[in-house]
């Protein structure tokens, strides 16, 4: 109980720390406050939810949806990393495509939402491990004084953290039904969402 409540009240932390220095933020530092904000109401809405036993999954596509085009928007407008609307069609399409090959060689059974989360997922972690690389090469001081690094390594950190999640059920069949499996489910997602709030709240300690 106390690993859930700390992973969900986590995100108050950058949110708090941006407050409080928020005439001091940068630019792109409020941008991106508005979007913590953003997580703290879906974070809000779907433990409502699932304190009713209602199913708030869809939730989390949506979340994903809007973390892709927050980060899509945020990098190409500071020049961290930029991706035109063919690239990003053509890149999400490319990985659909292996995930279908793989699919139906190795007969994993996968459907479409496994489709949508791994593609989408791989796609967040390729765009910020460009966007890493770019910020090693755009700055002059240590990469680790840059916010940027921070929010692009906690989105690498948590997505390659969750990503199993998402795989693992189509390799093992019935694994959501698992104790085992659920336990690992809770315990991964919540130190990979609280290890992410973490280095965005390093983030906005940046100059």
């Amino acid at each position: 109980m106390w690993l859930k409540c700390l992973s969900v009240f986590s995100v108050l932390m950058p949110f708090f720390i941006g407050v409080f220095k928020y005439k001091n933020l940068i630019n792109y530092q409020k941008q991106f406050l508005f979007f913590i904000f953003f997580s703290i109401i879906i974070e809000l809405i779907s433990s409502i939810l699932g304190f009713k036993g209602i199913n708030n999954f869809y939730l989390f596509k949506l979340f994903l949806v809007a973390d892709l085009f927050f980060f899509l928007f945020l990098f190409k407008v500071h020049k961290v990393s930029y991706f035109s609307s063919d690239v990003i069609g053509a890149v999400i399409g490319i990985l659909f495509s292996i995930l279908l090959l793989v699919n139906f060689i190795f007969e994993l059974k996968m459907n479409f939402d496994v489709f949508f989360f791994i593609s989408i997922m791989l796609f967040l972690i390729i765009h910020s491990g460009i966007a890493t690389i770019n910020i090693f090469d755009k700055y002059d001081v240590l990469p680790y004084k840059s916010g940027f690094f921070w929010i692009a390594s906690g989105r690498i950190f948590y997505y390659l953290f969750i990503l199993f999640i998402f795989i693992y059920p189509n390799l093992v069949g019935n694994s959501f039904n698992n104790k085992i499996f659920d336990k690992a489910f809770f315990i991964i997602n919540s130190f990979a969402n609280i290890g992410l709030n973490l280095m965005y709240s390093r983030s906005l300690l940046c100059k």
